[in-house]
């Protein structure tokens, strides 16, 4: 029990520190798990924002590799298990500079809401943030989508589609 609570303090001390923000205007995208190393569907990310009308200089992402290996010669930002601390929060350059910034959206396609995710929901400034329901979430997001997760790209064009027509009502 007193390591749960040393844990718990560990993740709440780091939640606190400040971080300098940039303003960006642009969209920010928090992936989580890259299956086999697939650069394919960042790519495929990237494309489906651009052709909402996003300059992709303006597209953020930021994904996490479920394993303990660094991932070499990638193309985007990404961390692994290895950058995550014994305290649950994630401390990696990738991070700090994806959560550095004040984005128009953010869209969180992750399956799943783990200490690390938290941390970055916590720390991410974003005009209207958009994601994936998981148990624990509703106060981090404005809009969650409840749907079977097939995948980030699938479930981010559901939550574009769902936005869209609400805003047709």
């Amino acid at each position: 029990m007193p390591l749960n609570s040393l844990k718990k303090w560990l993740f709440n001390k780091e939640l606190k520190k400040e971080i300098n923000i940039l303003e960006d205007n642009g969209v920010a995208v928090g992936i989580y798990t890259l299956y086999n190393n697939d650069q394919s569907q960042i790519e495929a990310i990237y494309n489906f924002i651009a052709a909402q009308g996003t300059k992709r200089e303006n597209i953020h992402i930021l994904a996490f590799a479920n394993q303990k290996e660094a991932i070499v010669n990638a193309t985007y930002p990404v961390y692994t298990q290895k950058e995550i601390k014994w305290a649950g929060f994630p401390q990696h350059e990738n991070v700090t500079k994806f959560i550095s910034r004040k984005y128009k959206r953010f869209y969180y396609l992750c399956p799943t809401y783990d200490a690390h995710q938290q941390y970055i929901l916590s720390k991410i400034k974003a005009d209207f943030k958009a994601g994936i329901y998981a148990s624990g979430i509703e106060t981090m997001l404005d809009f969650t989508l409840d749907n079977q997760f097939s995948g980030p790209l699938e479930s981010l064009k559901e939550i574009y589609s769902t936005i869209s027509k609400l805003r047709s009502k």
